[in-house]
């Protein structure tokens, strides 16, 4: 049995046979907003109890939504309120089937309804207001009606999903929206295809050129862009030309700067950062010693920094430290720019290569000599070797006469004959043999002598005399940290050969493999193309060091569309089905997303595979470490119990 009957609001309360036990604050009053405009369209279903009240067993929402108002004053708080009333015992099972019967209004229902309320006259506030929900959502509702017929029918249809007819509203144009819609495979799964093929020719906002430029400064050149209704962080750029010219024109003031200082040429390239085959080694600067006031000021930054790093170890991110941390960090990397010189002479045969990052902040590569310019630097490097001879000798001439000959020909006694050509060979060998037997004695000789003759070929680019290492540089960009330990040692170092000799059997057996570290990587060039077998074997050397050293290229690189965009069409597909999206897919879902991925052109598909991979910490096979096999020594005690056994 039940009746209906008007009940005061102040009578009535939620029941403990409720099922619904969780309520948002923000759906209670979306809920007050929409009573309070249309008035309460279904009534409360309750039970009597033993006093006056009444459980409120279906409709704890609309209770609450109610209550609100009379809180506002709204309504009154004896507002006569329509209710179903129930029998107690059957409570429990009226709430349950109540809220598992219910039915969530189709999205595209909804959606020609806000139309129709829109189309009336009212504006999205008035709708908002009223339904007690937000502007934007309004927006994104009407967004949805505006879209050509084709898609809301194949909405209804199930040929696509909602996600997917939200990112077809990335466009007004319906010929457009329908050209790509005709273009996909049914069903349409990925919204992530749809946004490809609408935004061909845009740029996305985290481009690494778009992030160097900046949205505001684009826009203030007239620039427009396309924001995805319903995703805040999906931005493209429409005019990608204008962004890069806006970049070229940023870069091309550097540029000046860069010259003015001295440089012979300066080359910008907006999209990447490396060295082609026509640059050859890198110049490095000299560090001056600072003076008194630059390393007190030195130490008392670097003090600083340690300490506010100890203090901020468990801060939280907002934490205004943080911000004066990054100010000392900045303020100790601009004294020690300071102090760091180039030398001019070599500067006027060199270069700097300028390009934009990963991270949208210019990358500067000072110090690059072009092959053709190789020669000049040696030359100068000669000349100033032979000067400081001469002025350690004491002697005056000029340079045609002072050749690398005359310079280590000094054979000939103080006050006396020549010594005979033959018995100089002999004496020399004699001492040769020597030698070589002290140094093959000696580990820290030889390793003294191996730094020298590599610090010879690397910093002073001359080959070692008498000593048969040679090495050569690879020229190749390096993280900023080896590039400036490599200036430093570079311009520690004596500049004459005889001096360098000296210095390097004065230092101790670490110091000696610290210099001998960084030289050897100056030396290291595992770059090859992967086509021959010799370019196989320097990939299994490259295998074998990222193995022992546990590298992980994830921390260095990462994939961007301009790599996916080299890929061949089969190899995009490959990767997409090893991907983690893809992998988590059921049987039906999987088929249908190849089928439509592989209808794709290859630029789309390289987007499409961007997004896919992007922070999945994918590497191609040249730049994973392979697992480090295990090895294994067995011990004395292993020894003996493999005996007794035996």
């Amino acid at each position: 049995m039940s009746n209906h009957q008007l009940i005061p609001l102040n009578r009535l309360v939620v029941s403990r046979l409720n099922v619904r036990r969780t309520d948002r604050k923000a759906d209670i009053d979306a809920l007050a907003a929409s009573i309070a405009a249309h008035g309460l369209l279904q009534n409360l279903t309750v039970a009597a109890t033993a006093t006056d009240k009444y459980e409120v067993v279906a409709g704890s929402r609309r209770l609450a939504a109610l209550k609100s108002l009379a809180k506002t004053g709204e309504i009154a708080r004896d507002f006569a309120v329509p209710c179903q009333i129930v029998e107690s015992d059957g409570a429990g099972e009226v709430s349950l089937a109540e809220n598992v019967q219910r039915v969530a209004m189709d999205a595209m229902d909804e959606v020609d309804a806000f139309s129709s309320l829109a189309e009336a006259g009212q504006s999205g506030a008035d709708i908002a207001r009223r339904f007690g929900i937000s502007e934007r959502h309004v927006e994104q509702r009407l967004a949805l009606a505006a879209l050509s017929p084709k898609i809301k029918s194949a909405y209804r249809r199930g040929d696509l999903t909602l996600d997917v007819a939200r990112a077809f509203c990335l466009v007004d144009e319906h010929a457009k929206q329908d050209a790509v819609f005709k273009a996909l495979s049914k069903p349409i799964t990925h919204a992530g295809s749809v946004r490809n093929q609408l935004m061909q020719g845009r740029m996305r906002r985290n481009d690494r050129v778009a992030t160097f430029v900046g949205l505001e400064a684009y826009e203030a050149a007239g620039g427009k862009i396309t924001r995805d209704l319903f995703d805040t962080d999906d931005v493209y750029v429409d005019d990608p030309a204008l962004m890069n010219k806006l970049a070229h024109d940023r870069l091309d003031a550097v540029r000046g700067d860069a010259l003015a200082q001295g440089w012979a040429w300066v080359e910008v390239n907006i999209h990447q950062h490396r060295f082609e085959s026509a640059y050859g080694a890198r110049l490095h600067p000299i560090r001056r010693a600072m003076t008194e006031e630059e390393q007190a000021e030195s130490n008392r930054l670097e003090a600083e920094i340690e300490q506010l790093e100890q203090e901020l170890d468990e801060a939280d991110d907002d934490d205004e430290r943080w911000a004066t941390l990054d100010a000392h960090n900045a303020e100790l990397e601009a004294l020690r720019a300071k102090i760091q010189e180039w030398d001019a002479d070599m500067m006027r045969h060199a270069g700097v290569i300028l390009s934009i990052g990963h991270n949208g902040a210019p990358n500067f590569a000072y110090g690059v000599v072009r092959k053709a310019d190789q020669k000049k630097i040696n030359d100068i490097q000669r000349r100033r070797e032979r000067e400081a001879t001469r002025g350690d000798a004491g002697t005056d001439g000029d340079d045609s006469a002072d050749t690398d000959e005359t310079v280590g020909a000094c054979v000939e006694q103080a006050d006396g004959p020549r010594l005979p050509k033959a018995l100089v060979l002999s004496l020399t060998l004699a001492r040769t043999q020597a030698i070589r037997k002290h140094v093959g004695e000696s580990p820290r000789l030889g390793l003294a002598l191996t730094v020298f003759a590599l610090a010879r070929s690397s910093i002073a680019h001359q080959p070692p005399r008498g000593i048969g290492i040679r090495s050569a540089t690879a020229g190749i960009s390096d993280h900023q940290g080896l590039d400036d330990a490599r200036s430093s040692l570079a311009g520690s170092v004596p500049t004459t050969e005889t001096d360098l000799l000296t210095w390097c059997m004065g230092q101790s057996t670490e110091d000696l493999q610290t210099a001998l570290a960084l030289l050897i990587s100056d030396c290291i060039d595992l770059t090859h193309a992967g086509v021959t077998g010799e370019e196989r074997h320097l990939q299994a050397v490259s295998d074998a060091i990222a193995t022992e050293i546990s590298l992980d290229m994830t921390q260095f690189w990462s994939p961007d569309l301009t790599f996916w965009s080299q890929l061949p069409k089969a190899m995009l597909l490959d990767v997409l089905a090893k991907s983690p999206h893809v992998m988590g897919m059921r049987p039906r879902e999987h088929a249908a997303f190849f089928k439509a991925h592989a209808k794709l052109k290859k630029d789309d598909l390289a987007r499409a595979t961007e997004k896919a991979l992007d922070g999945a910490g994918w590497l191609p096979a040249p730049l994973a470490t392979p697992d480090r096999e295990e090895r294994y020594e067995l011990t004395d005690a292993g020894v003996a119990a493999l005996e007794t056994a035996a």
